[in-house]
């Protein structure tokens, strides 16, 4: 049996249709989080808000950022409002000063081809795209590359690199006001230093992470960086 003329299109557009599909690349954690977190804007659900909040991951700063890329600052404001008043007087101020600025699409496809060649486990490969893009420090998608550089010599077990990586990275995001990936970088550098034996490094960093965590009511977060400041001071 032949099929119509009509029915041999809605078959060729329904194939055309799942084949586009499947090219569409996956939305990230980042991105639906930030789908979720527009939606309440718009429903003005500040109880949805709290919630998205509550959860760990992924960062508030980064999910303010990538509203910001999508020209959803007011959005990007709203949730930032959600925060603690130290936490969310430091996003606003940051949202507010790169209103007119523009988006780096650059910065985002370099992040983006990294991660892509991390879950592939090709992680040499994803070092060397963050290593060849020279991002703006000033920015949280810049300073979520310099802490992807960071990150992967943890794992290729670079440690003496990882922890300058990570320590700058920390450092750039206490300059903006983002303490959250401040406090996680400088910990993070710190047990680098501590691993090689650099305890001289190691006390400011843990100190910084200490007062950062104290300072965004991480307990958790806190008691583990006063812990291993302890063992620095006491070897």
């Amino acid at each position: 049996m032949k099929l119509l003329p009509s029915a041999c299109l809605c078959l060729l557009l329904l194939l055309c249709k799942a084949a586009a599909a499947e090219d569409e690349p996956t939305p990230t954690v980042e991105e639906r989080r930030a789908t979720a977190v527009r939606e309440a804007f718009v429903a003005k659900d500040e109880a949805q808000r709290t919630a998205l909040l509550a959860q760990a991951r992924p960062d508030p700063w980064v999910i303010a950022e990538t509203l910001r890329r999508r020209g959803a600052l007011d959005a990007a404001l709203w949730w930032a409002a959600g925060l603690n008043k130290a936490e969310e007087q430091a996003l606003r101020s940051y949202l507010e000063g790169l209103r007119e600025a523009p988006i780096d699409e650059r910065a985002w496809a370099t992040l983006a081809e990294a991660k892509k060649h991390a879950g592939a486990r090709q992680r040499e490969e994803a070092l060397k795209v963050l290593v060849d893009f020279a991002p703006d420090p000033k920015t949280v998608i810049g300073i979520e590359i310099l802490s992807g550089r960071g990150e992967l010599l943890v794992i290729l077990r670079r440690i003496r690199e990882c922890a300058a990586r990570l320590e700058a990275a920390g450092r750039a995001a206490e300059r903006i006001g983002w303490r959250r990936r401040a406090q996680h970088n400088l910990h993070k550098a710190g047990q680098a230093r501590w691993t090689v034996n650099d305890y001289a490094a190691c006390e400011p960093l843990f100190t910084a992470a200490r007062d950062h965590a104290r300072a965004l009511g991480l307990p958790a977060a806190e008691g583990i960086s006063c812990y291993m400041l302890g063992l620095t001071l006491d070897t």
